[in-house]
């Protein structure tokens, strides 16, 4: 597990990206919009100022004209009687104009961008409230998100083509179309990978391996799980699937089977767990899951969960193009920012469904069998993980069972097994 300090140094390194990634380009258009700004500002004065002596006419009253009205400062909303001096010097199109546009996208910009680190913010302190406030900070922080950042793409592309073009133009006089191309391909790159992301269908449902236990096959099992349901104040699953993993479960998000769609309120069983503990322990842990159904984490988690893997397989898709990378940080910080109050939010959920198992089992029926899961996950995964090193070709069975039964009283016994308990992160 990471450390504290390691954490902050995580979520310090994202904040800096997104805001560089936000404000980069809108401060240095800014910059060069203001700098262009003032020097066609001495142009234009010089140029008008040199056709008057020319004209042999009076350059004093035109002087405190020009530093009264500067060219720049006609070019938005005038008084009709400046209407010809706004036409001369800042026309539609005009160098001036541009300057003077683009001095504007980039201030609105920068405001916009500050909205958008604001928002990822206020989201993500919704998502601290309670596990409704991350289902309503999910669904508002990607529509708004997608929609602000693909303005965002579109607005600072539109300021690093006219950058392109004006950046070599303003200072040498001369312009390269193959830079000006580059960059303007760059944002219609960043603007197709953005659509695609939107529309991009997700992947089928999840799929597990394990068998659909029905009533006529296990009653005995089912009738306990049927006891234990109106014990804890809820209706019992629909499914009960048995399988080897090291985990006991409950969700109701759609998944299939062995590739047999499944719906409604599951319960995962762990076959291999399950001879370990006893009927107290086994008890202990289907409360425990069972306290997750009547609580509504699971509908919360089924509801949660898709729209999750939609907004996680954006912002993957945004983190792995350059033209994209705007989008990415703030889509990052968010989600970062998510987990944690997803994280906080589980951990509450796991105290309740623990204390309510202790009150209707046993305190000591919920420390032990959380004592084995996590002994006979760590061992197991350890003979596994020696197996596939060891590279040997088994013509009949890996024998792994037969390992575990023979090496986890020792494992159990040894002087490191405290310490490897203690950094489980137990389901």
């Amino acid at each position: 597990m990471k450390s504290l300090t390691e954490l902050k140094k995580g979520y310090l390194k994202v904040f800096l990206w997104l805001l560089f990634t936000l404000f980069l380009v809108p401060v240095i258009t800014l910059v060069f919009a203001e700098y262009g700004n003032a020097q066609l500002d001495q142009q234009y004065t010089q140029f008008f100022m040199n056709d008057a002596q020319e004209q042999h006419q009076d350059t004093g009253k035109l002087q405190t004209f020009l530093q009264q009205n500067p060219p720049s400062s006609v070019c938005g909303p005038v008084d009709e009687n400046l209407q010809d001096y706004k036409n001369a010097v800042c026309a539609p199109q005009s160098e001036l104009w541009q300057f003077y546009m683009m001095d504007k996208v980039a201030f609105w910009t920068l405001i916009g961008s500050g909205v958008v680190l604001l928002m990822v913010l206020l989201f993500s302190a919704l998502a601290f409230k309670s596990r409704k406030g991350q289902v309503i900070s999910l669904a508002l922080a990607r529509k708004f998100l997608m929609l602000a950042c693909s303005l965002e793409v579109m607005v600072q592309g539109g300021m690093l083509v006219w950058l392109s073009f004006w950046g070599t133009a303003f200072f040498t006089q001369t312009y390269y179309p193959k830079l000006v191309m580059a960059v303007g391909l760059l944002v219609l790159a960043g603007m197709y990978y953005m659509i695609k992301g939107i529309f991009k269908k997700l992947p089928p449902e999840e799929s597990i391996e394990g068998e659909v236990v029905t009533r006529e096959a296990a009653p005995a099992l089912w009738s306990q799980i049927d006891m234990l349901a109106a014990r804890v104040g809820t209706t019992p699953p629909d499914h009960i699937v048995a399988g080897i993993d090291t985990n006991f479960y409950v969700t109701e998000a759609p998944l299939s089977v062995n590739g047999h769609p499944l719906t409604g309120r599951k319960l995962y069983v762990s076959i291999p767990l399950l001879r370990q503990l006893t009927v107290a322990q086994a008890d202990g842990v289907m409360v425990h899951e069972l306290t997750h159904l009547h609580e509504g984490d699971t509908a919360s988690g089924a509801l949660l969960g898709p729209k999750l893997h939609r907004f996680d397989l954006y912002m993957q898709l945004m983190g792995q193009n350059l033209a994209t990378l705007i989008v990415y940080y703030p889509l990052y910080l968010y989600r970062m920012l998510f987990e944690l109050a997803w994280q906080r939010n589980s951990r509450e959920r796991e105290f309740v469904a623990d204390r309510n198992a202790s009150t209707l089992v046993s305190p000591a029926a919920i420390i032990e069998s959380l004592i084995k899961v996590s002994a006979y996950a760590s061992y197991r995964s350890e003979v596994e993980r020696n197996f596939f090193n060891n590279r040997t070709l088994h013509e009949n069975e890996l024998g792994i069972s037969k390992a575990i039964a023979a090496g986890l009283p020792e494992h159990v016994a040894s002087p490191d097994f405290i310490s490897v308990v203690r950094e489980q992160n137990v389901p």
